[in-house]
C-alpha cells in the first residue's frame, strides 16, 4: 500500500534513488504467506516477477509459481545463490534442516528475513554466523489479502 502512494505522489524517485525493481527476492518455502508477500512485493513495485524465486519441495507449489510467472526450483541453494534477500518461509521445525542446507552458499551480502513463528535469531547465527544479516518479522493474516 504505500508504495502505491509514494508511486502517485512521484516521492519514491526522490526517498529511493535505487531502482528497487532490480532488487532480487527468494522465498524458501512457495506456501500461502510467499504467495502473498511476492504478490504485494510486485504490487508494490519492489522487483519484477523476473527477480522472484521461490523453492518448494512439493510439486503444486512449482505449478502455482510457473503460472504467476516466477522462478521456481526444488534447490534451496539456488535461491540463495540468486537472491539479494532471502525469506525463510517454512514451518519452524523445518528451519535447522533447512540452515544447514545453505550454509555452504550463504554471503556476507544477503539478507535473511524470517517469517518463521517462534525462531530466533540465535538459530540462523548459530549456522549461518554471528556476522550474518538477518531480520525476523510477523506479517499479519490481513496481509494474505494485502491489507496488513
Amino acid at each position: 500500500y504505500m508504495g502505491i502512494v509514494l508511486q502517485s505522489l512521484r516521492l519514491d524517485e526522490l526517498i529511493f534513488p535505487i531502482k528497487m525493481s532490480n532488487l532480487k527476492i527468494g522465498f524458501i518455502g512457495g506456501g500461502q504467506m510467499a504467495s502473498a508477500l511476492s504478490a504485494g512485493f510486485l504490487n508494490a513495485n519492489i522487483c519484477t516477477k523476473e527477480n522472484i524465486i521461490l523453492s518448494d519441495p512439493m510439486e503444486i507449489a512449482a505449478q502455482k509459481a510457473k503460472e504467476k510467472g516466477f522462478n521456481f526450483t526444488f534447490d534451496n541453494k539456488e535461491v540463495v545463490k540468486f537472491a539479494d534477500v532471502v525469506i525463510m518461509a517454512v514451518k519452524p521445525y523445518v528451519v535447522p534442516k533447512v540452515l544447514e542446507g545453505i550454509k555452504d552458499v550463504w554471503g556476507p551480502n544477503k539478507l535473511m528475513v524470517s517469517i518463521c513463528a517462534g525462531v530466533t535469531l540465535s538459530t540462523f547465527e548459530s549456522v549461518l554466523g554471528s556476522s550474518a544479516r538477518i531480520s525476523r518479522v510477523m506479517p499479519n493474516t490481513p496481509a494474505l489479502v494485502g491489507t496488513g
